[in-house]
Formats: structure tokens, sequence, C-alpha cells
């Protein structure tokens, strides 16, 4: 069931039957796809009135935990709780393949580098690169992390793959030699989400403290800077690049924050799912139009993120944030005047690690695999 809403921002709640913990969007047409937790994944094409469900497989026994576009959109692949992966045809809408035991514990985050190159990473920390060619095929493993790997991003250009992981540190691959070449040190927290801003000059990670670390591209080692959320904000859990200076993130609040990089503030909230309803998941649209969200409380919603954006573009800079004295010198605060708001509940659950950290694998096929890619 599709509804139109009205209140902090314009958006479509789309209202499932269950929960969804995958969701994506088409590279390049108006859909989006969501996998959910009784194992189907739903296509759904949108416009400026309606979102209408276009296809619902049923691919899995168990929830599929994480999707993602593949092939310049022309299939989609969903990861499921029992560590298999299951390949569909956008168009034809025909099951292409099954792969089990793709990893030794359930996928966490999956990413699509280029068409032909897929990442995944696990619940216990392991990154592996996939062949998509034809049946998906693994050519690299690295067992880098000893905590989930909460989320990959990479830049397209650079030949490099960013994984960032619960147990606080960020790792940095280079998929084209297919082996892990730097990680950061190990912060006290979570990072759970990164996105590259900034022209590919700064990686942004979401934590589970609240705070945006933020990294200068090849400074891997330490953060550069760091920006605290709002006061409600106890965990940024999710986040996508809405410019090439501002982030839409998702708090563990339910809400969904503006922010700006450098200066470092939040230009105001976007949307909410409802206090105590932890956001799982964000994507953006291919024309940035809309970010799209997917929350415990068994909606997706399309938030009109161009609407919002355009109501603050005459915004004056003369509201300077507030310091903090009990706070250390090389922290800012990203909150811009902002109200103190009660803490917020229902705090996702995390997975910790119970193991200590593995071995690393060394990396699996040829040395000339990536040449044609």
């Amino acid at each position: 069931m599709v509804k139109w809403d009205s209140g902090m921002s314009t958006n479509k709640t789309v209202e499932l039957d269950c929960a969804a913990f995958g969701l994506h969007c088409h590279p390049t047409e108006p859909l989006f796809a969501a996998g959910l937790i009784d194992g189907s994944v739903q296509l759904y094409r949108y416009n400026e009135e309606t979102v209408t469900t276009e296809h619902t497989w049923t691919l899995h026994k168990k929830a599929s935990r994480a999707i993602t576009f593949i092939q310049d959109g022309n299939a989609i692949v969903s990861a499921s709780a029992a560590c298999a992966f299951r390949v569909v045809d956008v168009e034809s809408r025909q099951l292409l393949h099954t792969v089990k035991k793709v990893h030794g514990s359930p996928v966490y985050s999956l990413f699509a580098i280029n068409r032909n190159v897929m990442a995944s990473g696990d619940d216990d920390g392991t990154v592996k690169l996939w062949d998509m060619r034809q049946r998906p095929v693994p050519v690299m493993e690295e067992s880098a992390c000893c905590d989930r790997i909460s989320d990959l991003v990479s830049d397209g250009q650079r030949n490099v793959l960013l994984a960032t992981s619960g147990d606080g540190t960020l790792s940095v691959f280079n998929f084209r030699k297919r082996k892990l070449v730097k990680q950061s040190d190990t912060n006290d927290c979570d990072l759970n989400c990164a996105s590259i801003l900034k022209n590919g000059k700064k990686v942004v990670c979401g934590t589970g403290e609240g705070a945006l670390h933020i990294y200068s591209w090849s400074e891997w080692g330490d953060m550069s800077d760091r920006c605290r959320m709002h006061s409600g904000c106890e965990s940024v859990d999710a986040s996508v690049v809405v410019g090439d200076s501002r982030l839409c993130v998702a708090c563990d609040d339910g809400t969904l924050r503006i922010v700006e990089v450098h200066p470092n503030r939040v230009l105001g909230t976007l949307g909410s799912h409802g206090a105590g309803e932890p956001i799982e998941r964000l994507t953006v649209t291919h024309d940035g139009r809309y970010v799209v969200s997917a929350s415990l409380d068994e909606t997706v919603r399309l938030w009109d993120v161009q609407e919002f954006l355009s109501t603050v573009a005459d915004r004056s800079d003369d509201s300077d944030d507030d310091d903090d004295d009990d706070d250390d010198d090389d922290d800012s605060d990203c909150a811009e005047g902002a109200k103190k708001k009660d803490a917020a509940v229902g705090k996702r659950k995390r997975v910790t690690a119970k193991h200590p950290a593995p071995k690393r694998k060394k990396p699996a096929g040829k040395d000339g695999f990536f040449a044609d890619l």
C-alpha cells in the first residue's frame, strides 16, 4: 500500500508487510528494490504522484539482508541470512543464479563497484570481491576486521573500495590488486557507514556515538575532523550523498537530517519515521531528487530532498555554532542552534565480535583478472 504524506518534508510512504533490511535504487531508471525480512524482494516504480509495485520475488526462506542492482541495473543480487546469493533479471523477472555458502556468516552489506565487480561484507568482518560477468565467482577474500562490515563504498575512479566496521576501523582495499592496503586506527565506537564528499577529498563516517568522523583521502590513520550531531542522535546508522558537501544521515531516533561538511552544520530535518524506529537503510534515486529510507516501522519512504534543499538555499550563514567548553578542542558541533531533545529510545542492537580478529586470507584468482574490467 502506498500513500502520500505531508509534514516536515513532502514524502511518499510505502507500507510493507514486514520490515525491509535491504534497499537500493536503480542507477538510471525510477525504480528501487527492497529486500524484506520474510525473504522476498519487491521492485517498485515511482513518479511525482505515486509509487507502484512492479514485481515481487520470493527468493529466500530467511531474511533478505542486503540487495544491490548490478550490470547497469539489469539484475538484482539479494543476500540472505542463510549465506546465499540469488540473482534475478529485472526485465524478464527470471531467477538467473543461486550461489550458496557465499560467506562463513550472514552478509551485512553489498556494493556494485562497476558493471562486472561486486563487493560483499559479512557479520564477521570478511570482505569479498565477485566477478559478476556470468555466475558470481569470488576473486578476493580478506578478513581484516573482527566485527560486521557495516558499509561498502567506492569512488569508482581510483580503484579503491572502503569498508567500515563495527570494530571501529575504516579499511581501504585496492580492488584491482585485490588486497587490503590500509586500515585506520581503531576508534572507540562502531563505524556504521561511509560517504565520499568534496570531490573525493573527504570520507565521512557515521559512528555509534552519534558523531561524524571525517577522514582526508589517503590519510587513513586517524580522522582529520570530528563533527558531533544533535543531542537526540546517539548513533548515525546510515548516510547518502545529496551534494558535493552535503549528506543525508539517518540517526537512531528515526530522524533524517541534512548535514553540510566544512563548514560543519546541520541544515535541517528532512523527515522522521517516528521516535524509537531506527532506519536500517538509505539510498538515493538516480536523479538525486529523492532519498529513500527503510525503517523497522515496516515502511519505505521517499523524501523530496531537492525540494528541501531549495528551501534552505537562501539561508544566511550568520548563525554560528555555540562552543562547548567541556568537549575536546578538535571537535566541532554540527547541531546549528538546535534545541535539546530527549534521548532516543529503541537503539539498534549491534552485532558483537565473538572471536579474535581472523587471519587475512590470500586473494583468489589470477593476477590479470581485472585487466579487462
